[in-house]
């Protein structure tokens, strides 16, 4: 059920750790400031050959330091509006209430799975009835950022991303995932995507779950109830006590942030809180 891929996230990859210089991706080089659905603003600059950002001036309280494109996360909004899952996820979300986000992003990541990370074109049948729209599978949007969070699915299968008391928690959540990925796990198969038995999407429901629990983040601002997906944080042992100097932050409807969480030097690595 393990999916392996070699995705070339960057700097938002080296930028979301505890400590940037056990980075998951500290080995791949970084050659330009062009990085995909990230944004870097003037007061920062890649260094130590793409291991780390470094401030190259002087920065305040609040004030960003980079933005994230709405493709380089991952929030409950992308699962409601999914082809295959979003609407009864819609449907569920209003009697479920707070929390249900969480089981809606992990439902999304379990539908990637299931889909190969493809997605159908649409969700209805144009005029003239094109049935391709039913049967015919195109590249996900999410597809690069949901097999990257796949990728840490050892650590999600053998129970180390889910506290004991939390496994009645995940029960629930794969018990409301099942039936809508049945769904989706039959419209796959008609598209010619490997047909799943009932254990197996369980399995994946729960997985899918115990990441989504793990790597799940609370931006502060106007959205903070909302939880937002990033490519898998990796942390080290030694890094735990680290004290991140960058909060995320939800910028109105403008997007998302790192902001500075205190007045910061000239040098200074960053890492997030």
């Amino acid at each position: 059920m393990i999916v392996r891929a070699d995705i070339r996230w960057t700097v938002v990859l080296t930028l979301l750790q505890l400590h940037p210089s056990t980075s998951w991706i500290a080995s791949k080089a970084v050659s330009s400031l062009t990085i995909p659905g990230v944004s870097l603003h003037d007061c920062v600059k890649i260094a130590d050959g793409g291991k780390q950002i470094h401030l190259c001036k002087q920065v305040t309280q609040g004030q960003p330091v980079l933005s994230f494109l709405d493709n380089s996360f991952l929030t409950a909004t992308a699962a409601y509006e999914d082809m295959d899952v979003g609407l009864a996820l819609r449907k569920l979300a209003p009697k479920i209430g707070p929390g249900f986000e969480s089981v809606a992003l992990a439902t999304l990541l379990s539908a990637e799975y299931i889909r190969n990370f493809e997605t159908r074109p649409s969700a209805f049948m144009p005029e003239g009835g094109d049935s391709k729209f039913f049967t015919e599978l195109i590249p996900s949007r999410w597809g690069l950022l949901a097999q990257s969070l796949w990728e840490d699915a050892d650590q999600a299968t053998t129970g180390k991303y889910l506290d004991a008391d939390l496994e009645p928690l995940a029960n629930m959540g794969v018990g409301l995932m099942v039936p809508i990925l049945s769904d989706t796990n039959r419209r796959a198969w008609c598209s010619g995507t490997e047909g799943r038995l009932t254990s197996e999407l369980e399995q994946i429901a729960h997985a899918a779950f115990c990441l989504v629990l793990h790597h799940q983040r609370f931006p502060e601002g106007g959205k903070q109830s909302e939880p937002v997906l990033f490519p898998p944080l990796r942390e080290e042992e030694e890094d735990k006590a680290a004290v991140g100097n960058v909060v995320l932050h939800w910028d109105g409807d403008l997007g998302l942030k790192c902001v500075a969480a205190c007045n910061l030097v000239k040098g200074e690595a960053v890492s997030i809180a």
